[in-house]
């Protein structure tokens, strides 16, 4: 077998999906590109990505189970939009879902920047308002949500032995309406918003958490020639070999690149280029 090339940048965390915009060649944020999937009415000025979560909640902090460990499809989804929408429409919001993915819109926008959801991805959650005069009323929207969740946990998911959500995470605020164009290249991932938004037979390309990489090519018809491996602040881009060579030592981060040399790469990618 041939030996893959490896790639090495460091990065902020990022989500599966924002790693897809970045192959993608995105221009709006990710809200924006997901708003363009669902019709939203006229008065919406502001879209966020909504993300749930599930979580272990200490004495004194709250802590976010790993995305990768939360089963989710787009039956959650709708369970949760339901729920959640009485309550959105007190404060001007809508919560919509496309695929497995959740996208809330409001008709005031709200001047708040709340962390990115790979930023607390296994975290604690933040103990402060998130920056902006209006970080106070978001952190409220959120614990009423929480409340709601504990009140009425989803029955389906508890007869399925899943984890129960416990919150909804907004992220990624973005002004609508916005020119938000964009590609969807076929894509190979476990993520379940990859899996139900982007075509994943015959992908030329792979985005896995590394944390994920068993259970990522589990049934795959063809392995991709390219993959992009994720985690541990690195982001590792493999290429002309079939399938990575993973061992039962952790990989140690060779020569790290500029992002900017990573990500075009990453075009080349999108572009499917031998």
């Amino acid at each position: 077998m041939q030996r893959s090339a490896k790639s090495w940048a460091a990065i902020a965390p990022m989500t599966a999906l924002e790693w897809y915009g970045c192959v993608a060649c995105w221009k709006a944020s990710v809200s924006q590109v997901l708003a363009t999937r669902i019709k939203l009415d006229s008065d919406m000025k502001q879209v966020w990505m909504a993300t749930p979560y599930s979580a272990v909640v200490a004495r004194q902090t709250v802590r976010v189970m790993p995305s990768t460990l939360l089963e989710w499809s787009a039956e959650d989804a709708k369970w949760l939009c339901e729920l959640i929408t009485p309550l959105l429409a007190e404060v001007g919001f809508s919560l919509h879902v496309t695929g497995c993915a959740m996208v809330a819109a409001c008709n005031q926008p709200l001047e708040a920047t709340p962390q990115g959801y790979a930023d607390i991805d296994g975290e604690q959650l933040p103990d402060r308002f998130p920056a902006g005069r209006d970080g106070g009323r978001l952190v409220r929207l959120l614990s009423e949500i929480q409340m709601l969740l504990v009140a009425q946990p989803s029955k389906r998911r508890q007869e399925a032995g899943k984890s129960p959500i416990h919150g909804l995470w907004l992220w990624a605020p973005g002004s609508w309406p916005a020119d938000a164009q964009s590609s969807w290249p076929a894509v190979a991932s476990p993520d379940p918003i990859l899996t139900t938004l982007a075509d994943g037979r015959d992908a030329s390309f792979a985005i896995i958490a590394a944390d994920r990489i068993n259970e990522g090519m589990a049934g795959w018809r063809t392995i991709p020639r390219r993959w992009l491996l994720a985690g541990g602040g690195c982001v590792v881009r493999l290429e002309r070999g079939a399938l990575p060579r993973v061992s039962l030592h952790p990989w140690r981060p060779g020569k790290l690149h500029d992002f900017s040399a990573l990500t075009h790469g990453l075009r080349q990618i999108s572009a499917n280029r031998p």
